[in-house]
């Protein structure tokens, strides 16, 4: 029988003159060694998090668009940021010292004496008396920030629709962007410039984003096509079209191990793939809800996939066996008080996980 535990417990936030917190929940399923870290905010449901490689660091943002930069060690918040914009992804970077995010406007930081100081990106301007904020509008930016100052050092403006996925190349020289206007761009972290751009025939609109671990080929699904487009690093070119899903392509992992692709979509299926084959390894594995993310444990000996349903699936990728399920819905429920003016009944959102990730060692 599987035993499943579940620990609750509560991080104080970094300004002492607030009285928020943050409920997380911590699932360890014993006999299958998975731990998943779940963050919830009480008044508002978690709309992106990631996971610092060494595991130290847990970074988490809000529908209201207030980042925490979370110790897990110490069990303390660390930074609290509020974003003008709306977060549509982040990410470390291999080593750590980096983090990539959607560009933002103004943000306000926590200062030494808990008060927010307002501090501006080296592109914005103080808005003109009598302008109105925009929140909620898209900047079509990336902003990369410095983990150990906190500020961020550069601003890559070249999309011209919302960005939508991230991802640092494992020499933490490069950072890949996918945007819905239909193109990838691959950032030059040390000459900060756009040094390869990748195109497909007809426009398309990308919403998930993988890289191989050799770096050699890059993969964007589609929100439209519903299909999955690899392209070479080195030159460029357009190598292969994967299809098979019936449904947006919102997922895509490649393995630790080796270079298989997983893929999640809105078809109820998560699909494996050889890229370099550019074919199909199992049958897909199926779902009863649209999956919504995909990652794999970090020895790729292990896939998790959520789905819309608020379930966790843990799926044997080289079996094709189902593992473990764990049941969510009722925990992200569960981290509401009911005098809270967002709540299960009147809320669309906050009812399913978008966004899974594994500690350091997998445990």
């Amino acid at each position: 029988m599987l035993e499943v535990t579940n620990v609750n417990g509560t991080i104080g936030n970094a300004s002492p003159q607030s009285s928020d917190n943050v409920q997380y929940w911590a699932y360890t399923i014993r006999h299958g060694y998975v731990f998943v870290l779940v963050i919830i905010k009480l008044e508002a449901c978690d709309s992106r998090l990631t996971l610092s490689p060494n595991g130290t660091f847990l970074l988490t943002v809000d529908e209201n668009n207030r980042c925490l930069f979370i110790n897990l060690h110490r069990h303390v918040v660390l930074y609290c940021v509020k974003f003008k914009y709306p977060v549509n992804a982040i990410q470390f970077s291999p080593n750590g010292n980096y983090i990539a995010v959607r560009a933002v406007g103004v943000i306000a930081k926590s200062g030494s004496d808990g008060k927010l100081e307002e501090i501006r990106g080296e592109d914005s301007e103080p808005p003109s008396p009598g302008t109105p904020e925009r929140d909620g509008e898209d900047d079509n930016k990336v902003k990369v920030w410095t983990v150990s100052s906190g500020f961020c050092f550069v601003t890559f403006s070249e999309h011209t629709n919302a960005v939508t996925a991230l991802h640092f190349m494992a020499n933490n020289h490069c950072l890949l962007s996918a945007s819905l206007d239909g193109t990838v761009h691959a950032w030059d972290l040390f000459r900060y410039r756009n040094f390869r751009t990748f195109t497909t025939p007809s426009s398309m609109q990308f919403v998930s984003l993988a890289a191989d671990q050799s770096g050699e080929v890059i993969c964007a699904g589609t929100l439209d096509s519903f299909a999955i487009f690899v392209w070479s690093m080195k030159t460029g070119c357009l190598l292969d079209i994967l299809s098979g899903h019936e449904g947006p392509v919102h997922g895509l992992a490649f393995s630790p191990a080796n270079a298989i692709l997983a893929s999640s979509s809105w078809d109820k299926t998560v699909r494996l793939w050889d890229v370099f084959e550019g074919k199909g390894l199992v049958e897909p594995f199926p779902h009863t809800h649209d999956v919504l993310t995909v990652v794999y444990r970090p020895e790729g000996k292990q896939l998790a996939c959520s789905t819309i349903d608020g379930q966790i699936h843990f799926w044997d990728p080289i079996n094709g066996d189902l593992m473990y399920t764990i049941e969510g819905r009722r925990d992200i429920a569960g981290g509401r008080l009911i005098t809270d003016r967002r709540s299960a009944a009147n809320s669309s959102s906050g009812k399913c996980f978008t966004t899974l990730c594994y500690s350091a060692d997998g445990s």
